[in-house]
């Protein structure tokens, strides 16, 4: 083995300074010399070295040669290996550094709240950046809170970065970073808010990177005491609580982002946004491993609805999983930007029996007005959407959807004519998210001027028979959806009155016990508005599907919501604030009082919400596993309706009592059992009340 002379001298000063090269006491030299035997005997020299140098003392020209011979024992051999390969072992599980991955995201989204940007994967784990304020919301039964963060500031600026932090509004200190990682330990008891300010830089503006968010410190290390796996005894009531009410039986909406890949680059999407982190390549596609993973979901499913920030039409196979679903018989819904609709693709599309919606973007009718939005030609659009209106099977199934925009609104005054002209009947209008701040002059003051075009869009709407929806973040006094029937997804989700409900605030969301979102790399998500910044709560490629919607993360989810202490929805606009209506409306089945037979079904139910029962609740049986079915096999004339079976017999059920649902059946053989659900008729259905007739409780 040959080396310089100075780099073998620069090596053994090193090697004295190294921790595995001090002598470990105790350790039996007879295992020492067994190493270094084998390991001598590996290399095949007796553990004879021969080190070589050239040295220039005279420059370039002049050139000596010096050989040196040394022996390096067995011993010293065995003590250098066995060494080192304890100190690697002892150091692998310390240190602050050394945590769960999982935990350590779970952690970050029930923790921290405004002012953060998405979590990402830092070399070592999970990593969140700041922004200028940033909040971590607690309990205040938290005893300590270990912050660990690094900086950039002082590298990129030459200056000191001041960090403060402050609990429940007042100063606490203040922390003025050099180094590369800093960890601080705060005691909090009593408290419910930690506040961060500090000052941001844009990376964009010291270094070659498309980054040009303004990030204050990089958060990767948060420990909360009491530790959140160990819940308090009140948490834990809260879990089973929560676990109790766990949906049985199918999901309802499943939507699935099958790729990220788009063939445009629009001025408002979320992907070019300059603040978007960027978590997940543009151009990637779901594989089909994932999508194993959500057939036995999907044979279920109420709805399944292929969105997300790609274009579904770029995916090898979006047709045939569109398909796929179809035969199943499971609603469909998806969204395009139209620019591929194309012969092939419409035929397919026309011979879907089970298309509930398709959704096509169109900003606005002017050509030039469309491509300096989209960076595309609009004609390619509007003769795929004349091709849909010429099939009577997909012109009451399509859609259009335009981004409401400072310079695309006059130009919507003339749509309803054309959409009329191609057969298409139905328009939705949004307003502008602004993700980056940078198109602020894009949105609509709303003025006077402004709601007389969108009065004279409605009108001509009205004129040509197109239903026309206005939705958010149009302002909320012209927000209108449509009564027709494509759009009562969109009607699910107007506020309800919840007055005369007490409990803590949270947001009055159903969603976690209705539907998952999954995104292409299989990671699941309780929707689309909770998003990636907050974690996810399973991953397909590691679970089942069943594994992560009854899993514990889930229910952590819906246990956090239910109180809430779930600061990932704190900013929802999507939903109404207020407390959650599921633990005053919620009943359990009770197996042992059910039971079925030709002709007869019993099914005894515990009333364990918060008010007595009356027959004003319109407590009900439905029909499910596609809820409001009309075709039930088993349908009676004594039902109420093809769609709903029987309300309970006593008069008034009292919280812990019980009420019993009997009804009748017709005595035929039905091909599979069919699926009954309870509901509060126009509030809500109950996610724990899915039974089977013949009778087998949902698990």
């Amino acid at each position: 083995m040959e080396r310089p002379i100075a780099w073998m001298r620069y090596w053994r000063r090193q090697n004295r300074n190294r921790r595995y090269g001090r002598r470990v006491a105790g350790t039996p030299q007879p295992l020492f010399f067994f190493l270094g035997w084998l390991i001598a005997a590996l290399f095949g020299h007796a553990g004879q070295f021969r080190w070589v140098a050239v040295t220039p003392p005279c420059g370039e020209r002049h050139r000596q040669t010096v050989s040196t011979t040394f022996t390096i024992s067995p011993v010293f051999w065995g003590k250098f290996m066995l060494k080192a390969i304890l100190a690697r072992v002892l150091d692998k599980g310390k240190g602050s550094r050394a945590y769960d991955r999982k935990l350590l995201r779970s952690t970050f989204a029930r923790y921290l709240g405004r002012g953060w940007y998405g979590v990402e994967d830092g070399p070592r784990g999970p990593i969140v950046w700041s922004k200028n304020v940033a909040e971590i919301k607690i309990t205040p039964n938290v005893t300590k809170v270990t912050l660990g963060f690094t900086t950039r500031h002082y590298q990129w600026t030459g200056s000191p970065q001041i960090v403060g932090l402050a609990k429940d509004g007042g100063d606490e200190f203040t922390v003025s970073a050099k180094s590369k990682r800093i960890v601080l330990t705060l005691n909090c008891k009593g408290n419910s808010l930690i506040s961060i300010h500090t000052a941001t830089v844009k990376p964009s503006e010291f270094e070659q990177t498309p980054d040009s968010r303004a990030l204050g410190i990089c958060l990767d290390e948060l420990t909360i005491k009491p530790d959140p796996p160990h819940a308090t005894s009140e948490e834990a009531q809260d879990l089973l609580r929560a676990k109790e009410l766990n949906p049985t039986g199918v999901i309802g909406s499943l939507q699935v982002e099958i790729t990220s890949a788009c063939n445009l680059k629009c001025r408002m999407c979320i992907n070019h946004a300059s603040t978007n982190p960027r978590l997940w390549p543009l151009s990637a596609h779901m594989d089909a491993s994932v999508w194993e993973k959500l057939r036995p979901a999907l044979r279920d499913a109420e709805a399944l609805v292929f969105m997300g920030s790609g274009e579904v039409f770029t995916h090898p196979n979006f047709l045939p999983y569109l398909e796929e679903a179809d035969g199943l018989g499971v609603p469909t819904d998806f969204s395009t930007n139209g620019q591929l609709l194309v012969g092939e693709v419409i035929d397919r599309l026309a011979a879907l029996r089970n298309l509930a919606r398709m959704a096509v973007s169109v900003d606005s009718p002017d050509a030039e007005i469309y491509e300096r939005i989209r960076g595309r030609p609009l004609s390619p659009v509007l003769q795929g959407l004349r091709d849909l209106g010429r099939h009577s099977t997909l012109a009451d199934r399509v859609c259009v959807v335009a981004v409401v925009m400072r310079s695309t609104l006059k130009s919507l005054a003339a749509f309803p004519r054309q959409l009329a002209e191609m057969g298409i009947k139905h328009l939705v209008l949004r307003g502008l998210f602004d993700y980056d701040f940078s198109l602020g002059g894009e949105i609509p003051a709303y003025d006077t001027d402004d709601v007389a075009v969108l009065n004279t869009i409605k009108n001509e709407c009205r004129i040509c028979g197109i239903h026309l929806s206005l939705m958010p973040t149009i302002p909320a006094e012209l927000v209108e959806v449509s009564h027709d029937d494509l759009h009562r997804i969109l009607r699910a989700e107007d506020r309800q009155n919840w007055d005369g409900l007490s409990g803590p605030e949270t947001k009055q969301c159903f969603d976690p016990w209705e539907r998952v979102v999954v995104t292409r790399d299989g990671s699941v998500y309780p929707c689309e508005a909770y998003g990636q910044s907050s974690g996810a709560v399973g991953n397909l490629k590691a679970e089942t599907f069943q594994d992560i919607w009854g899993g514990e993360l889930f229910t952590r989810f819906r246990s956090d919501l239910l109180r809430g202490r779930h600061v990932g929805c704190v900013d929802c606009v999507r939903r109404q604030t207020g407390p959650h209506p599921l633990p005053h409306y919620a009943a359990r089945i009770l197996p042992e009082g059910c039971w079925s037979s030709e002709e007869e079904v019993n099914v005894s139910v515990q009333n364990i919400g918060a008010f007595t029962w009356t027959k004003d609740a319109r407590l009900r049986v439905g029909t499910s596993g596609r809820r409001d079915r009309t075709n039930s096999t088993y349908y009676h004339p004594s039902w109420l309706a093809p769609n709903r079976v029987c309300t309970f017999s006593e008069e008034r059920v009292a919280p812990g009592g019980t009420a019993t649902f009997s009804f009748r059946i017709s005595p035929v053989k039905a091909v599979a059992a069919e699926r009954f659900q309870l509901l509060f008729e126009e509030r809500l259905w109950l996610p724990n009340t899915v039974f089977h007739v013949p009778f087998t409780k949902c698990q």
